[in-house]
């Protein structure tokens, strides 16, 4: 997956269009969304940051070291170049770039790895083993001039500067910089610094400035070499400083390196409210930074890739990055700043890079492999898609894209479908479009349709470029389903725990709501109906009509407590015609709407001089008795109260108080009831008239009066 590294970061949904045509609202592909190009082919094609298709830069294999492990590459003066391998012994070969020939320039037998190599200007060469760091002097044909043993473990770069002065970066117990004589390869230190390793080391000639990047804490250090010292320019906090480069006017970018699974991700994407903290401190290890000439730290880009391995600028001011493990090439246009996904050599773990005049040259880890990318143009390249899904059997319509197509420039587009993910041989073969501009899909009706869209130019100074794309189709118009309809109350949303759908929306005291779950499988956007009838009835009455959202909220009062059946319509009118529209409707019986609490009746006081009992009734119309408690003028605390019967299992339950043998009178007696809905409601009582019966009538509250109040 490619987009996802260099994608706008409008996170735009599959655009619609409203074409009252076909079964239902057709619908497209469209490369404004950030995942149309994920998961494509790139095969001398390039996608810019605006989501546009260009031919790329020409990639060609110039050479190959067989089953050599490349570590370093060197330019070694017009079409040569040193490349340094790693083995059983550490090799430089020198590799002719025309014809791709190789000859072994020097090895040296008990080290394993040459980790550095630069050139001086009369074209000696200066290559660097570790671990037991030691640098070596050749000459021009090979010829060793003189070793330099140092204290460090590994010398890791090696860089001139305009004077011609040798100065290597180090690393294994402290990182430091030494400067090394060209005569006879004695150091003097110029910094050491506590960080493990002075990772790599960049000379910009424009400023007569070096840079060192760090392994520890990943510092960007700037050196003051007169002074032995250095100023820390910035500490990414990213474990290792890995690879820096400067432009010509005055630019430094450096990045970091981990070891992370790969994509690239504009920071915009991470600093985003959509962003949580934890997926950036998760995910994204590695960051392309820039400095430019007033200092300013701007951080480009985070990656998750295993590191950027090589960075580099050309004599355009354009910056070149490759990630290590999926050897993918991006460039930074010096003119916008924006980035450009070049390819990728699958397959490939690219370790090292180096421009030059006449392009870039890539060095292969194990395969000992060489590329080249030119400064030109590929004469032809063609990107290919994922396999694009529509989640349904569907007819595809016009592929309509926007272009810039140069003179002897060209722009071919084709599609084919197939009803499996994964392209086999059921899938039809490529077509053209009806019309070369903006005609037509040709393939047949399917699921997945796949698209490839051909360049060509026939001078490798100019691209046709491809800018927008968009890929309607009509998918078979299916019903839509409702399901879980249920009735909820205050209660029931109080008593429900926190994920529990039918928490949303919160109601009020006094509000009850119908909630259900409506879907469609086209995607549609759907209007809903609601009915109801009291249980056993035949007809329905309206509840309410086009409702958009799968809940109604209404006022607990206004419903009368009873049995209801619901019915709950669902139809997709609103993206389909009047002659194609489909509804469904979903119907659920019995179910009870008690927003009443239990009554008390029939309280009875009996009271002589041995004996003071009260006894009284609990009815609800529709809901099981869930609890009985009470509280005496005597006693103000709540105790809860068992039936006569000694079980609270129905809607009608007797109950009994026995005051005989209290110490104090009990003057009054307060009640709470509550059945299995919630519903709870207060009585009071005065109990000290004896051989009194009040009768509290159902579903009539108790008046003010002096015998009963609620």
């Amino acid at each position: 997956m490619k987009i996802i590294k260099i994608t706008q970061l409008s996170l735009v949904m599959l655009l619609m269009v409203s074409l009252n045509v076909h079964a239902v609202l057709p619908r497209a592909f469209s490369s404004e969304n950030k995942s149309f190009f994920n998961g494509g082919k790139y095969e001398g094609v390039m996608l810019t940051e605006k989501n546009e298709l260009t031919l790329a830069p020409k990639i060609t294999k110039i050479a190959t070291l067989d089953m050599k492990h490349i570590w370093k590459i060197y330019p070694a003066g017009g079409d040569m170049v040193y490349a340094a391998v790693s083995g059983d012994n550490a090799q430089i070969y020198k590799v002719n770039t025309k014809d791709g020939s190789s000859t072994l320039f020097t090895q040296a037998s008990n080290d394993t790895a040459f980790t550095s190599i630069t050139t001086d200007t009369e074209g000696n060469v200066y290559a660097a083993v570790g671990p037991n760091a030691r640098i070596y002097k050749y000459g021009v044909n090979g010829t060793l001039i003189w070793e330099s043993i140092l204290e460090d473990i590994y010398v890791w770069d090696m860089e001139f500067d305009s004077n011609n002065n040798l100065y290597a970066s180090t690393g294994g117990n402290n990182a430091r910089v030494l400067n090394i004589s060209t005569t006879d390869g004695t150091s003097t230190e110029i910094i050491k610094n506590n960080e493990t390793h002075a990772v790599t080391l960049h000379y910009d000639s424009m400023t007569d400035t070096f840079y060192v990047g760090t392994s520890g804490r990943g510092l960007l250090l700037e050196l003051d070499i007169p002074n032995k010292s250095y100023t820390v320019v910035y500490d990414t906090g990213e474990k290792e400083v890995h690879t820096i480069t400067t432009d010509k006017i005055g630019n430094v970018y450096f990045g970091t390196s981990a070891r992370e699974k790969s994509s690239a991700i504009l920071p915009s994407i991470i600093d985003s409210q959509s962003a949580s903290k934890d997926i950036t401190q998760k995910m994204f290890r590695n960051s392309l930074y820039k400095v430019n000439d007033r200092k300013v730290v701007q951080r480009l880009f985070y990656l998750t890739q295993t590191l950027l391995f090589a960075l580099n600028s050309d004599n355009d001011n354009n910056i070149y990055f490759i990630t290590g493990d999926q050897a993918d090439i991006y460039k930074i246009t010096a003119k916008d700043g924006l980035l450009n996904y070049i390819g990728s050599l699958k397959g490939k773990s690219i370790t090292t890079f180096v421009p030059t005049d006449a392009g870039i040259y890539f060095g292969i880890a194990q395969t000992g492999e060489i590329y080249q990318m030119k400064h030109e143009y590929a004469l032809d390249g063609e990107f290919t898609s994922r396999t694009m899904d529509t989640s349904m059997t569907s007819t595809f319509g016009v592929f309509e894209y926007l272009s810039i197509k140069p003179l002897d420039t060209a722009i071919a587009i084709m599609t084919r479908t197939g009803n499996v993910q994964r392209v086999d041989e059921t899938w039809s073969e490529f077509e053209a479009l009806s019309t070369p501009y903006n005609g037509k899909i040709q393939s047949p009706k399917a699921r997945f349709i796949q698209f490839k869209i051909l360049l060509g130019t026939e001078t490798n100074s100019v691209t046709p470029k491809v800018t927008s794309m968009y890929i309607s189709y009509i998918s078979e118009n299916l019903a839509p389903d409702v399901l879980n309809v249920r009735l909820v109350t205050f209660n029931d949303q109080e008593a429900a725990a926190n994920n529990d759908p039918i928490k949303r929306p919160p109601l009020n005291p006094n509000e009850a709501m119908i909630i259900w779950h409506g879907s469609d499988p086209n995607g549609d956007s759907l209007l809903y109906n609601l009915y109801y009838r009291l249980s056993g009835e035949t007809v329905y009455s309206t509840f309410v009509n086009n409702l958009k959202t799968t809940y109604v909220v209404f006022d607990a009062n206004t419903m009368p407590e009873a049995i209801y059946d619901f019915k709950v319509e669902a139809t997709d009118k609103l993206d389909n015609s009047v002659s194609t529209a489909l509804a469904k409707n979903f119907e659920v019986y019995n179910i009870k709407y008690d927003n009443i609490p239990p009554n008390v009746i029939d309280f009875n006081v009996v009271k002589s001089d041995a004996s003071h009992k009260v006894t009284f009734t609990v009815v609800d119309k529709l809901s099981i008795i869930k609890s009985v408690k009470f509280a005496t003028s005597s006693a103000s605390s709540w105790s809860f109260l068992a039936p006569d019967d000694g079980i609270v299992d129905s809607r009608i339950e007797t109950f009994t108080l026995d005051f005989s043998g209290e110490k104090e009178p009990v003057t009054s007696v307060s009640i709470e009831v509550s059945d299995i809905e919630g519903n709870t409601r207060y009585y009071s009582f005065f109990v000290n008239v004896p051989n009194q019966t009040i009768v509290v009538e159902d579903n009539i509250e108790p008046n003010d009066n002096i015998d009963a109040t609620e």
